[in-house]
Parts: C-alpha cells; structure tokens; sequence
C-alpha cells in the first residue's frame, strides 16, 4: 500500500503540470481554431448556390414577382454541375446540337464548356 501511495501522490502532482501545459497553449489553439473556422465560412459563402430541380415545371407566374421558382431544391456547389442537371431536363434542345447548346448554357453562367 506504501509503494502505491508514493505512485499515487507522483501522478497527482504531474496531472497538474500537464494541465498547466495545456492551459499556456490553449490562447494559441484558440486563436487557430478561430481562423480556422472564419477561412471556412468564408469558403463557403464563396460556393456558387445551384438549384438542381430547376425546370419549366417548376417556374410559375406569380403577385409578389412575375416569375417564382416552386419546389426548390437548393444546394451548395458547382455550376457547371447545375447546368448539366438543366440540361438533361430539356432533351429537345440538348439533342439536336449537343456541343452547342452546352456551349451556350456554359457562357451564359460563365463556366468552361469542357467542365458542363
């Protein structure tokens, strides 16, 4: 029980001193944890808001605009992704020229063609 006393009262003292050790370097983690997570949101107020469900279908005349998206489907992320999915909700046009109906779709959103 004497051995164990002394293991004891060395562990007591040394939790202390790591403690210590963590509290000087927790401004420091702070800090970085508060850039870190200000260049996130940054980063994410930066990504382009795409509609993927976006078709006549779910346009409609309305009072308060004259035209109101219904049924919306909003996401975060790439436009080029969001105009292939408009794409592929009007075969029609996208059949006949393919390359040039994407072509048109990429310039109007100011996306490289090669990427929709």
């Amino acid at each position: 029980m004497a051995g164990n006393l002394g293991q004891i009262e060395r562990m007591a003292l040394t939790v202390p001193e790591s403690l210590a050790a963590s509290c000087r370097k927790a401004p420091e983690r702070v800090a970085r944890l508060e850039r870190l997570a200000r260049e996130g949101l940054q980063f994410f107020t930066e990504l382009p808001r795409t509609a993927t469900d976006l078709h006549a279908g779910n346009v409609v005349r309305a009072r308060r605009e004259p035209w109101l998206v219904i049924d919306p489907k909003p996401f975060i992320g790439d436009a080029a992704h969001d105009a292939t999915q408009h794409l592929l909700n009007c075969e029609a046009r996208l059949f006949p020229d393919p390359e040039r109906t994407i072509r048109h779709f990429a310039d109007l959103l100011a996306v490289d063609h090669e990427r929709v």
